[in-house]
């Protein structure tokens, strides 16, 4: 399922969704990961292309020649999937995004650079096969 971009909105300018103050701006275009595959949820990332441009944080990703750098998250996402409730602030986190050669070299076939993104702390040394 992708969502058509006439029925979606993006809220800016504001930390709580229970606040006030902010700017909705509508969507242009939703654009799927190539190899997004719905039936068994791979790839489920998109592209949104808003109506206008807006300044916000992004995560930076890792150069191909870089071992690690420090990106940001941010989202209202679920923290405790025992308890499935969205918080109202939004969360941000300081993560280290990692290259895929480092990740593929540390975990190996649990790891998929073609479909993943490997951010966070990894072993100190390779795992054996």
């Amino acid at each position: 399922y992708i969502a058509a971009p006439e029925n979606l909105q993006v809220l800016v300018g504001r930390s709580r969704l229970s606040g006030t103050g902010g700017k909705i701006i509508s969507v242009e275009a939703v654009i799927p990961y190539p190899s997004f595959n719905a039936e068994k949820i791979r790839n489920d990332v998109a592209l949104v292309r808003l109506s206008e441009q807006v300044d916000y944080p992004t995560v930076s990703l890792a150069e191909d020649d870089a071992q690690s750098e420090m990106g940001t998250i941010i989202g209202w996402g679920v923290m405790d999937t025992d308890f499935p409730v969205r918080p109202n602030a939004i969360r941000q986190a300081s993560i280290t995004v990692i290259s895929p050669e480092l990740c593929e070299e540390r975990l190996g076939l649990d790891f998929k650079p073609d479909s993943m993104l490997c951010a966070g702390r990894l072993a100190t040394a390779p795992l054996s096969n």
